[in-house]
């Protein structure tokens, strides 16, 4: 019935809502890196590390290099569509999911996501074209200067205390496997 509904304009409304089971990202420094090929993504990311006396986080960071070892998010996907980039965390408030929930320094899950129906519908071209192709989570990671967005499935997260280097042979090998 959704289906049907959606095809005569008549719309739920998308939500956000937060993934509180993700941890922290760093909010100064994330430096999110991505590797993807036709379907999988290995994302990292440094997570906030430096508690102050009263139990929160620092807001303020230093760039990390690459090499330096450090508690990261370890995150892999398979995926139907991603973006990456625009907007950075001082010009979120202008993304469409804002008004609705989306926020900084997070990891969200669109609900009642727009995004698959737009992929369909730009599909529809294709001469083998099956609709509702295209399903999966909708979910957002609010970096500091990117944003990413993913339209995907079995997602998953581990924290490991290790670098972005360090890390790059085990996301090219889940990128690679079948």
């Amino acid at each position: 019935m959704k289906r049907l509904l959606s095809l005569f304009g008549v719309k739920r409304g998308e939500t956000v809502k937060e993934l509180a089971a993700f941890p922290q990202m760093d909010t100064g420094a994330p430096s999110p890196l991505i590797l993807a090929n036709d379907n999988r993504l290995a994302l990292i990311y440094y997570l906030n590390d430096n508690p102050s006396p009263d139990g929160t986080y620092e807001t303020v960071r230093r760039q990390r290099s690459e090499s330096e070892p450090g508690p990261v998010a370890f995150v892999k996907a398979s995926f139907t569509a991603i973006r990456f980039g625009y907007p950075n965390d001082e010009a979120l408030a202008g993304h469409r999911l804002y008004p609705k929930g989306l926020r900084h320094y997070g990891v969200w899950e669109v609900m009642d996501s727009e995004w698959p129906g737009e992929l369909d519908k730009a599909n529809a071209v294709h001469p083998r074209h099956i609709p509702g192709l295209f399903r999966g989570r909708h979910i957002v990671f609010t970096f500091h200067d990117t944003t990413l967005e993913l339209l995907g499935e079995d997602l998953e997260v581990e924290v490991r205390e290790q670098s972005a280097v360090g890390l790059l042979p085990e996301m090219l090998k889940y990128v690679q496997s079948i």
